[in-house]
């Protein structure tokens, strides 16, 4: 047999084997096999390899004269014992079978080969070079599709770093000053110290060097991190404008926002009236809990487009 070829298809190839010796002599056998993935192949009608379907169609017109039986590996059964023995020498010296490599083997290839690609893609490419210094190597461990994790890696979101490069901003720093990227928020930025205090969370230190990418493999692990969404998520078929919109209010950071001294002032609620514009007051104002405006979002963001609180309005 060839190297890539399959224990299991080694037990099979026996199997098939001693199917034919019996059916070519007329005789009755019973064959003892410790390989339950073999026999478990024969048994399923799902089967789609040539190769045991063959063995099965051996096995169907010998029917009545083979006998299959599971015994348990190095459990003492001297015949058992004896197999194993001489498979290893007929590894070596016996004759040559062409047994088709199993789809295992084919998958296991293909999955190198690709991997092989994607490191030299990632290793020769001239962007996400931040994204490179955190994850020096492609890893198939780290695939995600969590969003907020997809930010903090790439710095790519709607941060005023990166839409100041697509000149959808005139300033990439942030309203505290600093730069604006998903670092300073993450770690300084002191309009989100409130969010982060609210929600029982504090800024991130993050580490540096070798320390940062074993942090971040780490984080990128972290299951309750990744199908975390704090408060829920707003799920809404809307705009470009409306998404801005409820982003801006479930973040604190309305268009009618100011800041006084480090603290967020807001103008007096155009629906009641008496109080300051708040994002809780809105909720209040319209008698909604954090967790069913998510579920339904629609009358704040009317009362956002009518108030004028809206990009472009």
């Amino acid at each position: 047999m060839n190297s890539f070829n399959s224990v299991s298809q080694a037990e099979l190839a026996a199997i098939n084997f001693a199917a034919g010796w019996a059916l070519e002599r007329n005789v009755k056998i019973k064959v003892f096999s410790d390989s339950k993935s073999s026999i478990e192949a024969i048994r399923s009608p799902k089967v789609k390899s040539n190769f045991v379907l063959s063995v099965k169609d051996n096995l169907y017109n010998a029917k009545d004269l083979v006998s299959l039986v599971w015994v348990k590996a190095h459990a003492g059964n001297l015949g058992n014992e004896l197999a194993d023995h001489f498979a290893k020498i007929a590894s070596s010296c016996g004759a040559d079978m062409s047994i088709p490599a199993p789809y295992s083997y084919v998958k296991r290839v293909c999955k190198e080969f690709l991997m092989n690609e994607w490191n030299s893609y990632w290793k020769n490419s001239t962007t996400g070079k931040r994204t490179e210094e955190i994850l020096p190597s492609a890893n198939l461990d780290l695939l995600i599709s969590n969003k907020y994790a997809i930010y903090l890696l790439t710095n790519h979101g709607t941060f005023p770093a990166y839409v100041y490069r697509f000149k959808i901003l005139n300033n990439p720093d942030c309203l505290c000053g600093e730069h604006g990227d998903v670092d300073n928020y993450l770690t300084s930025c002191i309009y989100t110290k409130d969010y982060y205090y609210h929600y029982y969370y504090y800024h991130l230190l993050l580490p540096t060097g070798a320390a940062r990418t074993h942090w971040t493999r780490k984080l990128c692990k972290n299951y309750l991190f990744l199908n975390r969404t704090q408060g829920g998520s707003i799920g809404l078929a809307c705009d470009r404008a409306d998404q801005t919109a409820l982003s801006r209010f479930v973040s604190g950071h309305l268009r009618s926002c100011s800041f006084s001294h480090g603290n967020k002032v807001f103008p007096v609620c155009a629906k009641c009236g008496v109080a300051s514009a708040s994002p809780e007051h809105i909720l209040s104002c319209f008698r909604l809990s954090r967790e069913t405006f998510e579920t339904d979002p629609l009358p704040v963001l009317d009362f956002l487009r009518v108030s004028g609180l809206m990009d472009g309005v």
